[in-house]
């Protein structure tokens, strides 16, 4: 078995991280939905309920990736950098994000960048 590098032990706690924030974004979208049901009829929570899951989908494939980080699979380079674009531009773009979001997005890529620089070097 490989000893895992301390850069990808760092880089799957941050996907983790990330994973939980966007989660706890997810669950406040649907926290949106119980309260606008009390004083909307139900044909108004179709944005919210569909943003929540969204962000609910996007928390738990992060948190296979940070997975496959800590295994370290080699699927799991992709698929971060996927994520991580992907979540920077829906929070860049102001999408239901908040300025957290965008925050853990920006830190997750810069970091991610980093390190696939310096892990092709020394591959």
């Amino acid at each position: 078995m490989e000893k895992r590098p301390i850069g990808i032990t760092l880089l799957a706690i941050l996907v983790y991280i990330v994973g939980i924030i966007v989660l706890v974004r997810g669950l406040i979208f649907l926290g949106v939905i119980a309260v606008t049901l009390l004083t909307t009829p139900l044909w108004g929570v179709g944005n919210e309920l569909i943003l929540g899951i969204g962000w609910i989908f996007l928390a738990l494939i992060m948190m296979a990736v940070g997975s496959g980080l800590w295994y370290m699979k080699k699927w799991s380079w992709f698929a971060t950098t996927v994520l991580a674009v992907i979540g920077l531009i829906i929070s860049a773009l102001g999408l239901t994000a908040t300025w957290l979001t965008f925050g853990s997005f920006l830190v997750l890529t810069i970091y991610l960048l980093y390190a696939l620089k310096y892990f092709w070097k020394t591959q």
